[in-house]
């Protein structure tokens, strides 16, 4: 396969532009919220840009469900938050601060709510589990603990 350089570089398109790559870390987070239908993810990426400001350096969909728990004539929308600052290193606080007007904004100007999901945290199961247990335990030998 042949490439010829000259085409392709005469099909560019303005000015290329050149962006550093932060040298502190980004912070993730995803949220979804529960729209009306006919609400465009343009007009919800939008708000959430207004609110977060330069520290939101990426922003992507990666849900759309509409069906069992969301509501008939609205749909879900989940979204991938990526925060960053090229000065510093973000705290979780400064990240969770920002994230929860994200969501008071898009409640109060949008309309959206936040969708609730259960999600199974295999630390605490596990610590239930180990609580479980040692209840049990302690039942079977009459609150003595057991040599072993």
């Amino acid at each position: 396969m042949e490439i010829n350089l000259s085409k392709l570089l005469s099909k560019r398109v303005g000015k290329m532009k050149y962006k550093e790559f932060s040298k502190f870390p980004s912070i993730k987070k995803d949220v979804a919220f529960i729209v009306v239908k006919n609400l465009e993810s343009a007009i919800i990426e939008k708000q959430i840009k207004k609110t977060a400001g330069n520290l939101l350096s990426y922003i992507e969909v990666f849900d759309v469900y509409t069906g069992e728990h969301v509501e008939e004539g609205k749909k879900s929308i989940a979204y991938s938050l990526t925060f960053s600052d090229s000065k510093k290193t973000l705290t979780d606080d400064e990240v969770t601060k920002l994230f929860n007007k994200i969501i008071a904004d898009a409640e109060i100007k949008l309309g959206a709510e936040i969708r609730k999901w259960v999600k199974i945290n295999w630390k605490t199961n596990f610590i239930v589990l180990i609580y479980q247990y040692t209840i049990k335990e302690k039942r079977s030998t009459n609150g003595k603990e057991k040599n072993r």
